[in-house]
């Protein structure tokens, strides 16, 4: 394993303690950013979809070598943006088990799009790098 990869693996494992500190630390600990809309969409629900954007970008760093065929990379992104998901369903369901944390499927919705979203940005980044060389 490549230097660089190291390095963007830990930069992997450190997102992903970050999100788990977010998803399970008592609310009370945290600063109230739920308030509001934007573009009348409820705030917490576009924290939650920016919280998981970055997944599928960081995991592909980590896990996709850019010189292997296009098509194989595409699907280990597929992958990367199931297990993503998997990830968010295990984050609602472990609060849904914390007595100061509820499971909402709307905030699944919004982690899903979220990951989603980044599956799309990162597949076109993946195309780009590979029509560079």
């Amino acid at each position: 394993m490549s230097r660089s990869r190291k390095i963007y693996l830990v930069l992997f494992c450190i997102y992903l303690a970050a999100v788990a500190l977010a998803c399970f630390t008592k609310p009370s600990n945290l600063p109230d950013l739920s308030q509001g809309t934007f573009l009348g969409i409820p705030m917490d629900k576009v924290l939650h979809f920016i919280m998981f954007l970055p997944y599928p970008l960081l995991a592909s760093i980590s896990f996709i070598d850019p010189d292997k065929r296009m098509a194989g990379n595409l699907a280990v992104l597929a992958v990367i943006a199931i297990t993503g998901i998997g990830v968010a369903y295990g984050t609602e369901s472990i609060q849904a088990q914390l007595g100061y944390r509820s499971y909402d499927l709307k905030d699944l919705y919004a982690d899903s799009l979220g990951i989603i979203t980044g599956a799309f940005a990162t597949s076109i980044f993946i195309t780009c790098l590979r029509l560079k060389k």
